[in-house]
């Protein structure tokens, strides 16, 4: 290609400016024959093949506009499964300056991950750092905490050092099926603390009895039952309807414990007996006589 120069037969102004570019242009290609060897000589790629097609620029060279990129044609990748974010024109500048995103996801959405694998935070009596590791230390907690619960429930606690102890309380019904001597509660239903002592339940002595008056209420020869948890004494007199002898009979249990009898006599005499009951037995006054004998008076020692 030969040097262009150029004339201006009016000012001259514009052919110096032309040709001082020609001369610039001359030095920087050299003597260059073609287009091709001036962009090959400035590193300019080369020309986009001429025959009325459209091409698009990719590193491989020009492809035309109706062809889509391949993924081995995308310009950036550092491996053959690699997309980088370099490689999108503009997507790093858009993204730049920009607040995460929060993406939730619901339990069942996430597959493949372990409790091992999820850190944990200790707090508390749990050293764990994992939560699987966490669990199981809660598991052990666990049955260490329901294995205490059982113990108390056997346990005879106290409200504190100079308190008092809790000791079992419930119903009559709810003594031990199978009790041994020693054991103590406190019987609900009587109101009485109690022990088993000698193969039976046995109320401790308190000093809330007083002396009650039955005579109104009580009957001879009628059963009557200890209820009060705790032993009673039984004081009566009856009177021996004018016959000339007359005997009567404490009974507990069926067993004749106490007898007074007088001597014959035509007129009316008071005989007395006295005895004690034990706790949940029962008891009667008779009359072991002819005649007509009754109740003069009836007094029970008893809370």
């Amino acid at each position: 290609m030969d040097k262009i120069i150029f004339v201006d037969f009016q000012t001259k102004i514009a052919s110096a400016w032309l040709n001082a570019v020609s001369d610039t242009v001359w030095d920087a290609l050299g003597e260059a024959k073609t287009p091709s060897d001036a962009r090959q000589f400035i590193g300019a790629v080369e020309e986009a093949p001429d025959d009325g097609k459209s091409y698009l620029r990719a590193s491989l060279g020009w492809l035309e506009a109706a062809t889509a990129l391949t993924h081995n044609q995308l310009g950036g990748r550092d491996s053959s499964d690699a997309h980088p974010t370099s490689s999108i024109t503009g997507l790093d500048n858009a993204l730049a300056g920009k607040a995460m995103t929060v993406h939730t996801h619901t339990g069942s959405q996430i597959t493949g991950i372990t409790a091992t694998q999820v850190s944990f935070t200790p707090v508390g009596t749990i050293s764990a750092t994992s939560v699987q590791a966490a669990i199981a230390e809660l598991d052990t907690e666990t049955q260490e905490a329901l294995a205490i619960k059982s113990s108390i429930a056997t346990t005879v606690t106290k409200t504190s050092n100079v308190g008092a102890a809790n000791i079992p309380t419930g119903l009559v019904t709810d003594r031990p099926a199978s009790p041994v001597n020693g054991q103590f509660r406190y019987n609900s239903t009587d109101g009485v603390f109690e022990g088993y002592k000698a193969g039976g339940w046995a109320a401790f002595s308190q000093n809330d009895q007083s002396w009650q008056d039955f005579s109104a209420t009580r009957a001879l020869a009628t059963d009557y039952t200890n209820t009060t948890g705790q032993q009673i004494q039984v004081i009566a007199s009856i009177r021996n309807g004018n016959i000339a002898r007359c005997s009567v009979e404490g009974v507990v249990d069926g067993v004749a414990i106490a007898t007074a009898e007088n001597v014959p006599s035509t007129t009316e005499e008071k005989l007395c007996i006295t005895f004690n009951v034990p706790a949940g037995a029962t008891y009667q006054v008779r009359g072991a006589s002819t005649g007509a004998p009754s109740i003069w008076t009836w007094f029970e020692l008893r809370d």
